[in-house]
């Protein structure tokens, strides 16, 4: 895949990406320290932007209820973005506050998925949230007392499971952007074709796992959260 890429650290323009992170489905995953602040009474808002590629694993699927194998996030019921199974299906989707969670495309094994999730508070227990799935846009509101929470995010994962019915992350992460404010589909559609080179405006978080080596990703965004990698991951050069 082609982006315009500008690497601040290196001051260089690169027209494609040249890197992946291969995550194991059985240990691999990111942490980092990063601030967030959620707050319903303030009608906060985020937006959530990933490139990965996911591969099914045989013990996935359960027999009953609905798993969820998590990609990137906090380390809670909230504020994570899941691939997630019943039975029959799987579909990718979010985890707002207090497990309120959204499921939007069914999904393929192998793969790629452009993901971007927004919403902000309306009042202290409703949302307004906007998704993009590749091409595919999915907007609404959502209205629940369990929404009425004032958090802040002190730590952020890509590939930790550490949630109920959660699995480790098994496939590709391209990029992974976070914003402290709401975005229209058309927003998050310019960041999800452009990573490389994201809308500035509230930028929290920015990696774009192009280190190619080593047991560290760079937050490009000016803010220092740069993420330590954990477990027998694998770095992969794209054709």
């Amino acid at each position: 895949m082609s982006w315009v890429y500008y690497d601040p650290r290196r001051m260089v323009v690169r027209r494609k990406k040249k890197y992946a992170l291969k995550f194991n489905g059985r240990n691999v995953r990111i942490s980092g320290s990063f601030y967030l602040k959620q707050y319903a009474r303030d009608l906060d808002s985020s937006t959530w932007i990933i490139g990965f590629r996911w591969f099914d694993m045989n013990d996935f699927k359960w027999s009953y209820g609905y798993h969820t194998m998590k990609v990137a996030g906090i380390d809670h019921h909230d504020m994570s973005i899941f691939v997630g199974s019943d039975i029959l299906n799987y579909q990718v989707g979010f985890r707002f506050q207090y497990n309120q969670y959204f499921r939007f495309k069914s999904l393929n094994n192998g793969e790629y998925i452009l993901f971007g999730f927004s919403a902000r508070y309306l009042n202290e227990t409703s949302i307004e949230y906007v998704a993009v799935v590749n091409d595919n846009v999915y907007s609404g509101t959502h209205t629940s007392g369990y929404l009425n929470q004032n958090r802040i995010y002190r730590t952020y994962h890509v590939g930790y499971p550490n949630i109920w019915r959660g699995h480790w992350f098994n496939g590709y992460v391209y990029f992974f952007i976070v914003y402290n404010r709401f975005m229209n589909a058309n927003e998050i559609k310019r960041v999800l074709k452009n990573p490389l080179n994201p809308i500035r405006d509230g930028l929290v978080l920015w990696l774009v796992f192009e280190e190619g080596k080593g047991d560290k990703v760079y937050d490009l965004s000016g803010n220092g959260y740069h993420g330590t990698i954990y477990g027998d991951y694998e770095w992969v050069r794209l054709p």
